[in-house]
């Protein structure tokens, strides 16, 4: 087994095999294992208003569907004839965790022929969180 895809050399650090590491694997890792150093930035975490958002987001694509009387897979097919290859379980999962692009949402909106929408609409669980948050207690 080649070692072409071991990161930089000076950026490695060689660490003892555990118990529950598979020995073939050790072996056929020619003995060593390598993992990159620790200490790199933390992933951006979504704050409370970004929640509070995301709930927003897809509680408005919720309504626009069944205002126009479509489904996930019906979405998915109206988001591939725009050109944006989609599946039912991709955008169902999408919604569902209201973690989306703004040009996803956009172009759902456009498949959906939603001319204009308000983000006046209560979400009460969106609300709950801004409460948290302007309130200054965590949940």
């Amino acid at each position: 087994m080649g070692r072409k895809n071991l990161p930089n050399p000076e950026r490695r650090v060689k660490i003892s095999p555990v118990a529950s590491f598979p020995s073939e694997a050790l072996e056929e890792a020619g003995g060593e294992i390598f993992m990159r150093p620790q200490g790199g930035p933390e992933p951006p975490r979504t704050t409370p208003a970004e929640l509070a958002m995301q709930e927003i987001g897809k509680t408005i694509l919720r309504m626009e569907m069944k205002r126009a009387g479509v489904s996930y897979a019906g979405l998915a097919e109206r988001l591939v004839k725009m050109g944006m290859p989609e599946n039912e379980p991709n955008v169902r999962n999408k919604v569902a965790r209201g973690k989306f692009s703004m040009a996803y949402f956009l172009a759902c909106l456009r498949a959906l022929g939603t001319k204009t929408i308000s983000v006046d609409i209560e979400v009460p669980r969106a609300e709950a969180i801004l409460a948290e948050v302007e309130s200054g207690k965590p949940g």
